[in-house]
């Protein structure tokens, strides 16, 4: 009697492995991914709600929670991506469709024509190699849009985070040097009359700044590929790049940022805690004292919670809503 000796097989362990490393390999790519996105949407939340209280005057007087944080970096992602998507991505689409099926038409007609201008060049300039100087003519050409787009857009990405305190009576004074002239007392009049179409147009403008940088970047690398010194010659157009990358959420949350808190009616004791003729919103509540913000007067109170006996809150309102403006100085006027 043979004692038998042969080996199972080994294709159901090996298989079983496989989707377990596929499987495992999938879930911490999935947690690095997402912890990723998660940062970004932080940074960027933080830097939209960093700008939007200093130009309200309310940083270091107001603090935010970590959710309310992440949720306005995804609320940035959105707008941008829905705002720039709708009116210049799109009608770029609708232009630029056309005209390339033609020029795709044109180009299968002219093929032969072209094949043969281009075996006539070759075979007539075969010993020469014009492609180093072609790349130096091309850097050159980018060097001096890049320097001519930086000269453009470094004032608009720093202009509109070169206004603060626009809540109080003296507010609304330029923190940097580039907020002066027309353009700035434009943005700022409409920082405060909050003309949303003037400040979504000057939004988009400085998105198409940064999509014009990530090109101009993007177009010196490839021309610089083969240099050996190339990272001093993409160093330029990138460190411009990462600034406006930067500076986009901060100018979010000063142009586009809605500036939307709750309209209250405190009072304690039975009386009223303020005016009650005039706008008193909540900027911000915790368990110890109601922050609220005194439209007639342009100043924030710090209200005890426990002296409050009632608040009343009907509804959200911007603060520089031009509509409530106009009844309060209707009530000053009777």
């Amino acid at each position: 009697m043979t004692a038998d000796l042969s080996v199972p097989p080994l294709g159901g362990a090996v298989a079983k492995s496989t989707v377990l490393a596929v499987t495992r390999a999938f879930i911490v790519g999935l947690g690095g991914a997402l912890a990723g996105i998660t940062a970004v949407l932080y940074a960027c939340g933080y830097l939209v709600s960093r700008a939007h209280l200093s130009m309200l005057g309310l940083y270091g007087l107001i603090d935010f929670s970590h959710d309310y944080i992440l949720q306005e970096g995804a609320k940035f992602f959105l707008v941008t991506a829905y705002s720039v998507g709708r009116d210049m991505v799109l009608p770029l689409l609708a232009i630029i469709t056309p005209i390339a099926l033609i020029g795709i038409v044109l180009g299968l007609r002219l093929r032969a024509t072209a094949a043969r201008w281009c075996d006539a060049l070759r075979s007539r300039f075969l010993h020469v190699d014009a492609r180093p100087l072609a790349r130096a003519i091309a850097f050159i050409v980018l060097f001096i849009l890049f320097l001519w787009h930086s000269d453009i857009y470094l004032d608009k990405f720093e202009r509109p985070l070169c206004y603060a305190n626009l809540l109080y009576a003296d507010g609304g004074t330029a923190q940097c040097g580039a907020a002066g002239g027309q353009g700035a007392d434009s943005l700022r009049n409409a920082l405060i009359a909050a003309d949303k179409a003037l400040l979504l147009a000057a939004f988009q403008e400085l998105a198409i700044g940064l999509a014009e940088a990530i090109l101009i970047a993007y177009l010196t690398w490839r021309v610089t590929l083969s240099w050996r010194w190339r990272a001093w010659c993409v160093a330029p157009p990138y460190f411009a790049t990462a600034l406006y990358l930067l500076l986009l959420p901060m100018d979010y949350g000063v142009l586009q940022r809605p500036a939307n808190y709750p309209r209250i009616a405190l009072t304690f004791d039975g009386a009223p805690a303020l005016a009650a003729d005039a706008p008193v919103f909540l900027l911000n509540k915790s368990s110890s004292d109601f922050v609220v913000w005194d439209a007639a007067s342009r100043k924030l109170f710090w209200i005890p919670a426990g002296s409050v006996k009632r608040a009343e809150i009907d509804g959200a309102y911007d603060l520089f809503d031009a509509r409530w403006r106009k009844n309060l100085r209707q009530g000053e006027k009777k």
